[in-house]
């Protein structure tokens, strides 16, 4: 998504990265591996566009140092006295060229006292140019000064100045919100208080203030609704009518001062709406958030006053970077107000709805899947009170019976056995189950035939294929493949 921002002026992409690269490089010298990071960074951002010169100060002198403590990387006491000395050469040169004014120069100790160095920052800085390289132990003390200057003048200025704008504009928009409430959420873009106030927040949208502005105005309590209840739900993209009578006139007020504020607004919302279900965890977004975002979108497009000032291709291209349930209703607002792309639109938006129908069903047979391995499980460990618990004579008892009836079944097949020829078919049958349906086939009926052939049919071994008429009892019958249970055996 960051290729439909506008173009920034500074290389990080929001104040919580600026934040995270300030901690790391001011973390505690017990955590160097964070240091690390910061320095990497840094170097990241110097890719991306021009530094500011106290930042690639501050990370110069942080990476020496992470040198300077390293166990693994061992350097002689000369190579790092001249990164100490090149490193702090650069610092001071770089604050005091970026002051100097007018056609003549002024010396390097009048403008840094003008910026309240220490008067030996600039001995320090003209030892290592001219003189002696200064000893290790006053290159140490001179980083670690370097950096608190560093932190007092740039680090810690910048962020109380970002923390008072954001404080100031979060008042300003609170008195902005009770002032529309006190005149009913009507004629808010006439009434002369408020339009005093929609002057004001105008200021706000120039680029150095315009990011605080709009992660001001899609916080909850603002262009979304606390009240969870009254958030758009994504089956229907309504919001509710105060919402829309006292933020779309400062919408408006803005964009008409400023066109591309509302490229970059439109923008910032698509980002939240194209991030994965993951991203969203992490960043706490419920989905009430992201549907009324979806909906400040479908009030966008559909509205004539923004959308005349919207660069719409490419907020359809923002739309469709990364679809998902929440791209649907925007695309099919997009072949509306776009006659020439309806039918190019038709074929996707079709697709999303089917993809969209088919991962409901997905959800829905996934959630009956849990709930029944969940069911499952329970009664798998809480089993019924109702099922009897034998007692242990009763359990001795079964134990005897069954003693009994191996011993007995070994003592028939041992005479089995040992007599074969004197035993009937009525003894045979009776070793098998006196109370069996099956009766046992005569001895003459028995045929020799290989394993896994069947008798009567050709001997063509490697095929075990039942044919079809077997299933026929009078053709199972006379090949002698079994022996139909009688109906006295049924009974």
């Amino acid at each position: 998504m960051s290729r439909f921002r506008l173009p920034r002026i500074v290389p990080w992409i929001t104040k919580d990265e600026w934040d995270t690269v300030y901690a790391w490089l001011y973390a505690d010298p017990s955590q160097p591996e964070l240091r690390l990071n910061g320095v990497k960074r840094v170097k990241a951002w110097s890719s991306r566009g021009k530094l500011p010169h106290a930042v690639n100060a501050t990370a110069a002198l942080v990476e020496v140092w992470l040198r300077d403590v390293s166990v693994e990387q061992q350097v002689s006491e000369h190579e790092l006295r001249l990164m100490y000395c090149m490193a702090f050469i650069r610092f001071i040169n770089g604050i005091v060229d970026g002051q100097q004014k007018g056609s003549f120069a002024q010396s390097v100790q009048g403008v840094a006292e003008s910026l309240g160095m220490p008067v030996w920052f600039v001995d320090l800085r003209h030892a290592g140019t001219h003189d002696h390289l200064p000893s290790l132990q006053v290159l140490r003390s001179g980083c670690i000064q370097a950096l608190d200057w560093l932190r007092a003048n740039y680090w810690s200025l910048q962020k109380s100045y970002e923390e008072d704008t954001l404080s100031d504009l979060n008042a300003l928009l609170q008195k902005y919100t009770v002032a529309a409430e006190s005149i009913g959420f009507v004629n808010v873009s006439t009434t002369q208080t408020t339009v005093n106030m929609l002057t004001e927040l105008n200021a706000y949208a120039a680029d150095n203030c315009r990011e605080f502005l709009i992660r001001s105005l899609l916080e909850p309590g603002r262009l979304v609704p606390i009240d969870i209840q009254s958030r758009p739900k994504l089956s229907n993209l309504c919001l509710p009518p105060e919402t829309i009578q006292t933020w779309a006139p400062v919408l408006q007020w803005i964009a008409n001062a400023r066109p591309d504020f509302l490229d970059e607004f439109v923008a910032a919302m698509f980002e939240v709406l194209n991030e994965s279900q993951e991203e969203r965890i992490l960043r706490k977004r419920t989905k009430s958030l992201v549907c009324t975002y979806c909906a400040w979108l479908h009030h966008i497009l559909t509205t004539e006053s923004f959308a005349c000032l919207l660069k719409i291709h490419d907020a359809l291209e923002a739309c469709l970077s990364q679809p998902s349930e929440f791209s649907l209703p925007l695309a099919k607002d997009f072949a509306k107000i776009i006659p020439d792309m309806s039918s190019t639109l038709a074929p996707l938006i079709q697709y999303m709805s089917r993809s969209r129908a088919l991962e409901k069903r997905l959800k829905q047979a996934t959630k009956r899947e849990d709930e029944f391995d969940s069911a499952f499980s329970a009664s798998k460990l809480a089993p019924p009170a109702s099922l009897p618990v034998p007692s242990v004579e009763e359990m001795a008892n079964e134990r005897e019976i069954l003693r009994r009836r191996v011993e007995d079944l070994l003592r028939r097949t041992h005479q089995a056995q040992v007599h074969p020829a004197s035993k009937s078919a009525e003894e045979s049958e009776e070793l098998i189950s006196s109370s069996s349906m099956w009766s046992v086939s005569g001895l003459s009926n028995w045929h020799k035939v290989p394993l896994g052939l069947m008798p009567g049919l050709p001997h063509q071994p490697g095929n075990l294929d039942i044919p079809s008429d077997l299933d026929d009892d009078g053709v199972a019958r006379f090949v002698g493949v079994f022996q139909v249970p009688t109906q006295q055996g049924l009974g």
